[in-house]
């Protein structure tokens, strides 16, 4: 402070003294969080809960998703926090690495609720809230973007609400309508109480005001009659979207893009918003790509740039050299449709380049020079 105070210095300047004079590298950081447009979006995509000893083990695959980056953060330290039903809770560290994450832990109980990033040390692409309710009440869930209306809770229940600035995952199998939303898609779990009777309320918007801050939060999904719209719902990451069968909406003008679906009866799972009108599947890409692209190629550059179409899943790249041998290999995520491949360890020749994802599969040579 005492050599910069009352300077002007760019990022780079300001990375470089933190790293003087605390003695800790800050590339990393600086790369993922300052440097890099952006967020990291963590998720359980499975778990497994098993008897040990006296404990019990937990077996669980966090995924790494980005928001507005196709960077994936290098390390991502987190908290993990196990609730159960007694009101014990028990916390746990882990630093988040690219891609999905295998991780175990032993705690002295059963866990009811799993949250990552409990108290929201991270700065990412879900905004939650968690509320402890009993008896009747309605409670909005800002941050959430729900409104809940508890009818019954004899005993407390503890509710969480996620919701997630992202793209509701799809599988192979999803249909291409009802269309799922590419913008955003709620979670709501918890411990709820055996009697917990609540009903919800969201809000959709595909307004595109001319100014204001209302709107743009579904726009490309709505885009035409709001009788096309839809609530799915699906009960895990493992289970396929299907239309929710208790709801109603409140559309006032059909054609305005706003309006309000009311949730008779919400229970623990994934919501998102589905649309009915055919010509949103038919630009799964905003290049209508429809090849695996390479360039520069012929190259001697140190990288390579990849595109490709906007995966229906999570998928694989590889790289084979003239004789069949993998000499490169890296996952992809879904919905992905860029990728870079540092290619200054490749010696001079010819090469296969595949992406793959399900049922997708492409394939170009790329030649090192």
């Amino acid at each position: 402070m005492n050599n910069n105070g009352l300077k002007s210095m760019n990022t780079i300047q300001f990375r470089d003294s933190l790293q003087k004079y605390t003695s800790r590298n800050m590339t990393e950081f600086f790369e993922n969080w300052v440097l890099t447009p952006g967020f990291p979006h963590l998720e359980i995509q499975s778990k497994n809960i098993v008897p040990y000893g006296s404990n019990f083990k937990v077996d669980m695959v966090i995924e790494q998703r980005t928001k507005f980056t196709w960077e994936q953060y290098k390390s991502i330290p987190i908290e993990i926090a196990f609730y159960n039903n007694l009101n014990e809770i028990e916390y746990r560290e882990y630093e988040m690495k690219p891609y999905g994450n295998a991780v175990s832990f032993t705690l002295p109980f059963i866990p009811e609720l799993i949250v990552v990033d409990p108290n929201e040390k991270v700065s990412d692409a879900i905004t939650d809230q968690m509320i402890k309710v009993k008896g009747s009440s309605t409670v909005d869930l800002k941050d959430a973007l729900m409104q809940l209306t508890v009818n019954k809770s004899s005993d407390t229940s503890l509710i969480r609400v996620e919701h997630h600035w992202i793209e509701a995952k799809r599988t192979v199998n999803t249909p291409s309508l009802p269309y799922v939303s590419k913008e955003r898609y709620w979670t709501v779990d918890g411990i709820f109480s055996q009697d917990l009777d609540i009903d919800a309320r969201i809000a959709y918007d595909g307004r595109t005001p001319s100014s204001g801050n209302s709107g743009y939060l579904d726009n490309k999904l709505i885009i035409s009659s709001e009788d096309n719209l839809v609530l799915l719902y699906r009960a895990n990451e493992n289970s396929e979207w299907k239309e929710f069968p208790n709801y109603s909406k409140l559309t006032g003008s059909k054609t305005d893009g706003f309006g309000y679906i009311d949730i008779k009866g919400l229970i623990k799972g994934q919501y998102a918003f589905g649309f009915n009108d055919p010509t949103l599947g038919s630009n799964k890409t905003s290049s209508d790509i429809t090849e695996l692209l390479l360039y520069p190629n012929p190259t001697k550059n140190k990288e390579v740039t990849l595109k490709f179409p906007s995966l229906d899943s999570s998928g694989s790249l590889v790289v084979l050299d003239i004789t069949g041998k993998i000499i490169y290999k890296r996952n992809l995520r879904y919905t992905q449709n860029k990728e870079t491949i540092k290619t200054e360890s490749f010696a001079q020749g010819t090469y296969v380049v595949e992406v793959r994802s399900g049922n997708q599969h492409w394939k170009n040579k790329l030649v090192v020079k």
